[in-house]
């Protein structure tokens, strides 16, 4: 009887121990829980909901993407639920707020007149970490290698640079895809054909001419029509019933543009992953074509500053790479040390060119806009061949330039802008502490959709009276390039204003977009010589939708394109 009572005793003993210790275990489960809920920042409007979960905005963010395909979309979505131009969501487990900002006004103000109080941020140097470490755009200035990039850039950015090295360069790539594009036409027999592999392999050729002078050998578009010439007259065609559209058998990508291609693809999955870290190790384990891809670009890139240093001598300047490495030469002659010319910052400066070049190819989304240009080319029209290179960048044609302006508008090649704050600061009334990420969508309420009312007494007392006026809430969402079209009484005819409304493609200040002049050389030269080609025929159905997915830039889901040819 005495063992029977020590041993229920002591079981009873043992199961107290572990209520006790299970108790412990739940309000240590329950305290750690509450401690992983995300923090808000006092005052600024958030989701009371998602600030329940230990994971925050990212299951309803991974839901949006799911259905709209662009996450940057349901950051405005957010804000307008909120009732508010600024809100701030988690994108992750244990990650401090970050603020969403949608007002243009604001953004301006912040970008351009503020910019000492903003950098880039750890979270948008973070998507290039992987990819191109020592570009200067993922570089803060207090990086002593911020400087030493930028120098060998300097320069390259200027009229005289851009219209000198770069654009003979843009013109000669730009007339490859008007040649390939007029075989297609030939043999397309009136249907549509998709231009999207065409337009990325332009974009590559484009920027692969201005930043190393790239061959025929190594152009995509002169070997893809090389590869279609080649059936001579027995070329094989797929037609396809469903878009009513022709599919033209395309030449496997040369190496060094399939890993560009994949890299740069890399850099967008960085950006909109949440733990990017985790997410670049576990894609290199588990995707050949991206470890082969750091490989092929890797040895691309040596060959042609290889090829810059044997020009060295020419003093001929063909490239930004010629200018880079003659540049690092003079840098290195000043101080009397050896050239390093295959350091990682010209290696990374050169890759940043190659790997983020997709900028462009938006503007085809809306194909079925045409600019007369003949009267701005009379001399070209009347000799019978298209506009030199000089004559496209001298024309002023304030349709073209409405049409590119409006065409950025509505599709920004860039789904976002990030910055964080260098120091404890206020945005809108409200105080934000040093550090903190700030995601500005390109496409924002008030761009390219009504504006979320702001009372004025919240705004920056400069932005009161330097603010651009709103586009009418009843037409801001339709593509209509008139709208960046102003009449000029002095000279008689309309002139373009691009400042007639919001609009943040390329961002503003010193942190804007690097290459945004040459962007617009880019669409300007082939721009003119596809109006001046081609007439865009209107298309219909699935693939006239003008839905894209987000990556490193905004790629349209359907690129199709019908042409005709323009003889006279």
């Amino acid at each position: 009887m005495i063992t029977y009572f020590k041993s229920h005793f002591l079981l009873s003993d043992s199961i107290l121990g572990y209520a006790a210790l299970a108790l412990v275990l739940a309000a240590v489960s329950f305290l750690i829980y509450r401690w992983a809920l995300p923090k808000p920042i006092p005052g600024i409007p958030y989701d009371k909901k998602v600030a329940r979960s230990i994971f925050g905005n990212l299951p309803e963010l991974i839901s949006w993407q799911k259905v709209h395909g662009r996450p940057i979309l349901y950051m405005t979505d957010y804000c307008r639920r909120l009732g508010s131009p600024l809100a701030q969501v988690w994108l992750g487990p244990l990650r401090k707020p970050a603020l969403v900002l949608t007002d243009f006004t604001e953004i301006e103000n912040l970008t351009q007149r503020r910019a000492k109080e903003f950098g880039r941020g750890r979270d948008f140097t973070q998507s290039f970490r992987y990819v191109v470490p020592e570009f200067h755009v993922a570089l803060e200035k207090e990086d002593p290698r911020y400087s030493a990039n930028k120098d060998l850039l300097k320069d390259t950015m200027t009229p005289t640079f851009l219209q000198n090295v770069s654009s003979p360069q843009i013109y000669m790539r730009s007339t490859n895809l008007v040649s390939l594009w007029k075989f297609k036409h030939e043999h397309a027999h009136g249907r549509a054909f998709d231009a999207f592999e065409d337009i990325f392999s332009a974009a590559s050729d484009m920027i692969l001419a201005a930043a190393i002078a790239v061959n025929d050998e190594n152009s995509a578009i002169v070997q893809q029509l090389k590869y279609l010439e080649s059936f001579d007259g027995e070329l094989p065609l797929q037609f396809d019933e469903k878009f009513n559209s022709v599919v033209f058998s395309h030449l496997p990508d040369l190496a060094h543009i399939k890993g560009l291609e994949r890299l740069s693809h890399h850099i967008g999955e960085q950006v909109l992953s949440a733990f990017p870290n985790t997410m670049h190790y576990y894609r290199l384990l588990k995707d050949k074509v991206l470890r082969q891809s750091y490989a092929w670009v890797k040895r691309f890139e040596a060959m042609e500053i290889q090829k810059s240093i044997s020009r060295l001598e020419n003093k001929f300047i063909t490239s930004v790479l010629d200018h880079m490495v003659q540049r690092e030469r003079k840098a290195a002659d000043s101080k009397g040390i050896e050239s390093n010319y295959f350091r990682n910052g010209i290696f990374d400066e050169v890759g940043s060119w190659l790997e983020t070049h997709g900028t462009w190819h938006v503007l085809l989304t809306f194909p079925v806009v045409n600019c007369n240009l003949r009267q701005y080319h009379a001399e070209a029209y009347q000799a019978g061949r298209q506009p030199t290179k000089e004559e496209i960048a001298g024309a002023d044609i304030p349709y073209l330039h409405a049409i590119t302006q409006e065409t950025l508008r509505m599709r920004p090649p860039f789904p976002a802008l990030i910055r964080s704050n260098l120091v404890d600061t206020e945005i809108m009334g409200y105080r934000i502490p040093k550090g903190t990420t700030i995601l500005i969508p390109s496409s924002e309420p008030g761009q390219d959709e009504p504006a979320i009312p702001v009372p004025e007494d919240l705004r920056t007392k400069s932005n009161i009276t330097k603010r651009r006026p709103d586009w009418s809430p009843e037409d801001v969402h339709l593509y209509n390039p008139d709208r960046w079209l102003k009449s000029d009484k002095e000279i008689g005819r309309l002139k373009f204003d691009p400042s007639a409304g919001p609009m943040q493609s390329f961002g503003f200040g010193p942190r804007q977009c690097f290459g945004n002049k040459l962007a617009y050389i880019q669409l300007r030269t082939l721009v003119t010589l596809l109006f001046w080609n081609f007439k865009f025929v209107e298309l219909d159905g699935e693939i006239a939708s003008l839905q894209g997915h987000e990556s490193t830039t905004l790629i349209p889901n359907y690129c199709y394109v019908k042409l005709e040819e323009v003889t006279a």
